[in-house]
């Protein structure tokens, strides 16, 4: 059995780091205005993607289906909401987000590709396949 009595802790820590720690952090730039908007939402990436790793410890090993399918919930939460982070970084922290095209996220204006496309796309196949080897079962 895991030790959980740290969750709590880690919670608090992540909350208190969104919320504070990206106004120190904003000082480190040129543009501290656009740093700590870039960070707070950076941050909330993080947080996001910690919370899906939560819930995913979380989640007891029995029944086994259940759990797979937490688990895949969960690891495409947190590959989204890590998403949210890299692309915002990657854009440059001292810079406004650029406006963006309806359907079309960071990471779409950070790598040229139709990434936020493609983030709609997989789910419904993933339900389709879940879907069909349901009815065949």
């Amino acid at each position: 059995m895991i030790d959980r009595s740290w969750l709590p802790w880690l919670l608090i820590v992540l909350t208190l780091g969104r919320h504070h720690a990206v106004d120190v952090a904003a000082l480190a730039f040129d543009n501290v205005a656009h740093a700590r908007r870039a960070l707070f939402y950076a941050a909330g990436g993080v947080v996001s993607a910690s919370l899906y790793g939560i819930v995913w410890l979380l989640t007891p090993w029995r029944p086994t289906h259940r759990r797979i399918a937490v688990a895949l919930v969960c690891a495409w939460g947190i590959l989204e909401e890590s998403q949210v982070t890299i692309c915002r970084i990657g854009l440059g922290l001292s810079r406004p987000a650029p406006t963006l095209d309806p359907w079309r996220g960071l990471c779409d204006q950070l790598s040229g590709t139709p990434v936020s496309t493609m983030t709609l796309v997989l789910p419904v196949v993933i339900v389709y396949v879940l879907a069909t080897k349901l009815k065949g079962a």
